[in-house]
């Protein structure tokens, strides 16, 4: 650490120029007060720079290639206290595979006339800030664009076995 709890040398704020917040790179003094000290105005010293470089540069960062979104059917609908299941409107639209992970008590189900379900997703209730008898059904079901065309109705099942069915009348939302 530089003595004193200081910059150390002086420096340009480059980063308040780059985003339009100054006009210009303007200079810090080497006597403002490290980030890591107590002293006032704040700015960083180079002993405190390089540390941060040399943690970052002793991190293995694994790569990967970024995750493409799928389709999904977000399915919404309320349960209440009283066992009443009451599904709404679904939408369809591009997700990510890491949103929720599949787990819960509840089931979803999507499924083409003859019965055959063509997609599956366990989740977790919500419970409503504004309702205190009744908890949010909100849940996305990954669906191809294949099965999107053959599908004929939506269930969401209760762990008591309690099911809950509309009609497949999916929106897509606009951009």
């Amino acid at each position: 650490p530089i003595i004193g709890g200081r910059t150390g040398p002086g420096g340009h704020d480059t980063y308040s120029f780059e985003r339009g917040f100054a006009s210009a790179a303007l200079g810090i003094p080497s006597d403002y007060g490290d980030i890591m000290g107590y002293c006032s105005p704040v700015w960083i010293s180079s002993y405190s720079y390089d540390a941060m470089l040399r943690f970052r540069g002793s991190a293995t960062l694994a790569l990967r290639q970024p995750e493409r979104p799928q389709q999904a059917v977000v399915v919404y609908g309320v349960a209440h206290d009283d066992g009443r299941v009451v599904l709404d409107r679904s939408v369809r639209v591009d997700a990510l595979r890491a949103i929720a992970p599949d787990a819960g008590d509840w089931e979803a189900t999507i499924s083409d006339r003859q019965g055959t379900v063509l997609a599956r997703r366990r989740f977790s209730l919500t419970r409503m800030d504004h309702l205190s008898d009744a908890q949010s059904i909100v849940v996305a079901v990954p669906l191809s664009a294949a099965d999107h065309d053959r599908a004929e109705r939506i269930e969401v099942r209760s762990p008591s076995g309690r099911t809950s069915r509309i009609p497949y009348r999916v929106t897509t939302p606009s951009p």
